[in-house]
């Protein structure tokens, strides 16, 4: 048994739907666990998952945020058989999250040509916002790729979401478009990365076959100015 999903570092919104994923050579059911600094929680246990390699599971909406988490998955026909998750991941609250571990940092305006090389890759950018000035954010290439943005503030010692775009001005609707009056001065995260992979869940095997998963695309910030 391998553990998949989640292995580390990951957010988990409490409330929310996700897939509790796994390789296996074993045809049998399994147990899982979930441990929150090394404690089990006996509540979230499922005692008899199937073999099909991953679960539906819904974090439940009663639960305390925590970035203490691991997962335990264990073979029901023999229990020498388990695997653990590589790290801690989250528990969070729907739109908060702790703020990325890397980021590029930019200043405005600013145009850069990047890519998302990789399925499930993500891309941070870190921007200094000003109270009451409005500020677009868009992905200015012509070529295919089916893009999000999720823009988070800074709220103590987290990010909370505030604003998240997955349309936009081509004809297919694929690159999105934030604008945005920042309510208060401080740093703002912009994440970047194909739409199904979302800041809060694991994006399915079918997304995952998706067409315009990875690609280029151009990150233009700018500061709106009246004439």
């Amino acid at each position: 048994i391998r553990v998949e999903f989640p292995n580390g570092g990951e957010n988990l919104a409490i409330g929310e739907w996700c897939e509790i994923e796994w390789d296996t050579n074993i045809s049998g059911n399994v147990k899982i666990e979930f441990y929150d600094n090394g404690n089990l929680m006996p509540d979230l246990t499922i005692d008899n998952a199937g073999s099909y390699g991953w679960y539906a599971f819904q974090v439940p909406g009663d639960l305390v945020p925590s970035d203490n988490i691991k997962i335990k998955i264990t073979s029901i026909g023999d229990p020498t058989v388990y695997d653990w998750s590589d790290g801690f991941f989250n528990f969070i609250e729907y739109g908060i999250m702790p703020p990325p571990a890397s980021y590029t940092t930019v200043s405005i305006p600013h145009t850069g040509d990047y890519s998302i090389d990789v399925e499930n890759e993500v891309d941070w950018y870190r921007v200094y916002l000003n109270s009451g000035k409005e500020y677009f954010f868009e992905n200015t290439s012509e070529v295919d790729f089916d893009t999000a943005f999720y823009l988070f503030a800074t709220e103590g010692s987290n990010i909370e979401e505030v604003a998240y775009s997955d349309d936009g001005w081509d004809q297919n609707g694929l690159q999105p478009q934030i604008w945005y009056i920042a309510p208060t001065s401080c740093y703002y995260y912009l994440r970047v990365a194909y739409w199904a992979n979302d800041a809060y869940k694991k994006e399915t095997k079918k997304e995952k076959q998706a067409e315009y998963e990875t690609g280029p695309y151009t990150l233009h910030i700018s500061e709106f100015t009246k004439k």
